[in-house]
């Protein structure tokens, strides 16, 4: 056993024929071909001749799985080397830890980013083709609801004075999600810039989308659309449209109020309640009472009394008494002329 060790610790380095008669004949002379009735312990000192290559009946291990298991070592071995170096296997981009496969996804108006569920976004496509890119964001202190590493996904952004969009493949059957990220970073009301978002030319997936009215302003949101790809068609909302040229097209629709926009995007092959999803909104305490106010002061416009108006009993005294400081005003100067004669 002690040659078979010795073969497998030289052989990992060397693997040659030369080598590996080597090992077979060290083998064969211990223990195979050991002369009957000579003690062993003496021949050890003694020169021992080469001895000849011994008969297959004789031979008690199989020289080609020993070969083989040999190779597998070595190979073994240079693999763990390789990771002692640090040379790690490059990893697919569209793989997202704990997520289904991402198969499209892009930081709108800005420049590639991985975030932290390990989704890559590329690039804007539609750099220096359609709309415009902004990064207007970026002056903002922060982006709420959303992780400080992520907050690019926010700031950066593609606007169009008309109707705009993005391809995405639609190839392979199966559930998917579309997430679309938005973030109002230039107005400060609602009702400055409302749009609706289609899908396939066919299916409303967003109407009316006030993203201040939703959220405020500098402050992530997220709208999640799931659909499915079945046999050349798409299905929405128990709605239907057919697939062409293997893509479906996600238009953001140029309405009455400003421009359409769009901050990032990613389509996950999944379910639903597999997409990370934003924390719950949490508004700042000067916001909260400032709508406290407004709420307050809305409900005090429009309530409205519970009967006849009821006449105002301050308002009855003073009326009585009117006439008697008309009186007393008129006797006091009549009084004084009195007093003078």
């Amino acid at each position: 056993m002690s040659g078979y060790l010795w073969g497998v610790a030289h052989l990992v380095n060397d693997p040659s024929n030369e080598l590996l008669e080597a090992i077979q004949k060290r083998l064969f002379k211990i223990e195979i071909n050991k002369p009957p009735g000579n003690d062993i312990e003496k021949k050890s000192t003694e020169t021992i001749a080469p001895l000849p290559t011994p008969r297959r009946k004789e031979t008690a291990i199989d020289t080609t799985d020993l070969e083989s298991n040999l190779k597998a070592i070595r190979s073994q071995n240079l693999r763990s080397q390789h990771v002692q170096v640090g040379k790690v296997p490059p990893v697919k981009k569209e793989k997202a830890t704990g997520l289904g496969e991402i198969i499209y996804a892009i930081n709108a108006g800005g420049p590639a980013h991985t975030d932290i569920h390990g989704i890559y976004y590329e690039k804007d496509p539609l750099q220096g083709r359609v709309g415009t890119a902004s990064d207007y964001g970026k002056q903002l202190v922060m982006i709420r609801r959303v992780n400080p590493k992520d907050e690019i996904l926010y700031q950066t952004e593609r606007y169009h004075h008309s109707t705009f969009g993005y391809d995405i493949p639609a190839k392979a059957d199966g559930d998917y999600v579309l997430v679309l990220k938005f973030s109002e970073v230039y107005f400060n009301a609602p009702d400055m810039k409302v749009f609706d978002v289609v899908l396939n030319g066919d299916h409303t997936i967003v109407a009316d989308l006030d993203i201040f009215d939703k959220v405020g302003r500098g402050v992530a949101h997220d709208e999640y659309i799931p659909y499915t790809i079945r046999n050349g068609k798409l299905y929405y909302n128990e709605e239907e449209s057919d697939i062409r040229g293997g893509k479906i097209k996600v238009e953001f629709i140029k309405g009455y109020r400003d421009n359409p926009k769009i901050n990032a995007l990613y389509v996950m092959r999944g379910r639903l309640d597999e997409v990370p999803k934003l924390p719950p909104l949490e508004w700042p305490e000067n916001d909260a009472e400032e709508i406290k106010e407004e709420i307050e002061e809305t409900s005090t416009k429009s309530r409205r009394a519970s009967g006849p108006k009821q006449p105002d009993p301050y308002a009855m005294e003073t009326s009585v008494l009117i006439p008697v400081f008309i009186t007393m005003a008129a006797f006091i100067p009549l009084l004084f002329c009195l007093c003078k004669l």
